[in-house]
This record gives C-alpha cells, structure tokens and sequence, in this order.
C-alpha cells in the first residue's frame, strides 16, 4: 500500500493511503455515512436507503476495489478513518475530450473531519497520480447545487466543460461535469 503522511499547523497527521479489497467494509461504512450526512436531504427516505444500499454494499465495493483501472485511498486523521477518494482511469464523458482521461469519481470526507485539510490532501494526490501517470485530464461530475464542492474543485484549476443528468428512482439531479488538464 501506498502511504502518504502530513502535518497541519496543529500537528494533527493526515495519513493518506492507497488501499485494496480488504478495505472494503472501511469504505463502504464511510460512503454510507457521507452520503447520508451531504445528500440525504435530497431524497425521499426509502429511496435514500435503496441508494446507499446499492451504491456502498461491501460485496460491491470489494468488486470494484478489484479491477485494475480504479484506485482507492482512504484518509486518516490522527489514526481514525475520515473519508476516502476513488480514481477511475480511463473513463471518459462526452464532455471531456481528451485521450487518456481519469474520473475523480468519489471523493468523501466526513462532516467531522471538514476543514482540516483532508479534502485537500486527497485532491493533492489524485492531481499528483495525473502527472505521474498516462492520463492527460482529470474530470468529475459535481452536484451543480453544491456550491462548496464547485468552490472547492475551481480552486485546483477545474473548470466547468458540460452538464449531466442522474436520475435513481424518483430522483433527478444535474451535476457540472469539470475537467483539468494535466499540467504540461
């Protein structure tokens, strides 16, 4: 496993670790939460539950966890798990032309754990696998709503390229589709 460790000004350790299937059951209890804690309010509850059960069941995940082209890392603050981030190379969207792009297709810290830098060391290792890697662009899809998440994401140099529609049950949501560019 890939590990990378930092200090904030308040010597708290932020530990970032690229991890495999055995970390399935982490990610899935820290999908669920998060999810729950930013998006629950946009459901109706029984849809809500059917989500998060298909989305972040164990058997699931570890599938995921097991193909080749997605990678995920979980953070950890002071030791305790707080979110994670799921890269996904080589998938694209019809708003992002570029030859060999990568999807940030999760990337969750959980309402405890905000504004400590987290989300930060996350998107600082998902640009850094970009440059090290094949891929020239980086993309995601954004709730258009989330206004904190598009600030957060305009910070590194996203920039909004299109629109997409997810509708799960009785629900509809459009996300900005953003994308930046490998730096050259």
């Amino acid at each position: 496993m890939d590990r990378l460790k930092t200090e904030n000004q308040c010597d708290n350790v932020i530990e970032i670790v690229h991890v495999g299937e055995e970390c399935a059951e982490l990610l899935a209890e820290i999908g669920a939460a998060t999810f729950r804690e930013t998006f629950g309010e946009l459901f109706q509850p029984d849809t809500l539950a059917k989500y998060v059960e298909a989305t972040f069941a164990p058997g699931k995940l570890a599938v995921s966890l097991q193909k080749p082209h997605n990678h995920f890392y979980v953070a950890y603050w002071d030791g305790k798990p707080a979110g994670y981030m799921k890269l996904k190379d080589g998938s694209g969207h019809e708003s992002v032309d570029t030859p060999h792009p990568m999807q940030l297709q999760k990337i969750y810290v959980q309402a405890d754990f905000q504004r400590h830098g987290i989300g930060r060391e996350l998107m600082n290792v998902c640009l850094a696998r970009m440059e090290q890697a094949v891929p020239s662009a980086v993309w995601l899809a954004v709730l258009e709503s989330n206004a904190k998440a598009v600030h957060f994401y305009e910070s590194f140099g996203f920039a909004t390229v299109g629109l997409t529609e997810y509708r799960f049950e009785d629900a509809l949501f459009r996300y900005f589709v953003m994308r930046r560019e490998a730096d050259v």
